[in-house]
């Protein structure tokens, strides 16, 4: 597909079988969108019904559709951008019956209410405080690395109120917060 390089997107291929169209200089699909999918399906390859937090333009969640195709995805979606291009990556893949793109913070305990238990639960939090570095100008990208919503501790507490007792969750981090995953998940009981 011919692409204007004035255009502030591209459509790009995500996998033999998937297209995405994402931001030309925003938060772009990366080799963790790919290894968070595959964890998570092998973790639960039976799931029926998946949250996927801080959903993006939907690169997980649309991989996990095409992975795992009898289960039904929601995604909590912060950034209304990024929430947009979400809802039209799903339908440009014909998965907008499975993938269902929610705009608001998953901090908001009302925003899932009537969904779920879900049987999986996946994200790749943000892991950078705000004042470690330097911030983005376009807003996907300070979303998909700066906390300014909360870190792994606000996806652990999220994950912990919606999963099934028998569920999975399956968060991506960086090595060097390994412990502090591993803390975040201990204190809401989801070890």
């Amino acid at each position: 597909m011919a692409q204007s390089v004035d255009s502030p997107e591209t459509q790009d291929v995500l996998s033999r079988t998937l297209q995405i169209i994402q931001l030309r200089d925003g938060h772009r699909a990366a080799s963790d969108d790919l290894l968070l999918a595959w964890t998570a399906a092998r973790s639960c390859p039976d799931a029926s019904t998946v949250l996927d937090l801080g959903s993006g333009k939907g690169t997980v969640a649309l991989l996990l559709a095409r992975r795992l195709p009898n289960c039904t995805i929601v995604g909590v979606e912060a950034v209304a951008e990024s929430y947009r291009l979400a809802q039209r990556n799903a339908a440009l893949n014909g998965l907008a019956q499975r993938y269902h793109p929610i705009w608001g913070d998953f901090r908001d305990a009302s925003l899932l209410q009537g969904s779920g238990p879900f049987d999986l639960i996946c994200g790749a939090p943000p892991f950078m405080p705000p004042g470690s570095g330097v911030m983005p100008r376009e807003s996907t990208r300070v979303a998909g690395r700066f906390q300014l919503r909360g870190g792994v501790e606000a996806y652990a507490e999220a994950a912990a109120c919606h999963l099934d007792p028998a569920g999975w969750v399956v968060l991506l981090m960086p090595g060097q917060d390994r412990l502090r995953a591993e803390r975040a998940v201990q204190r809401v009981g989801l070890n």
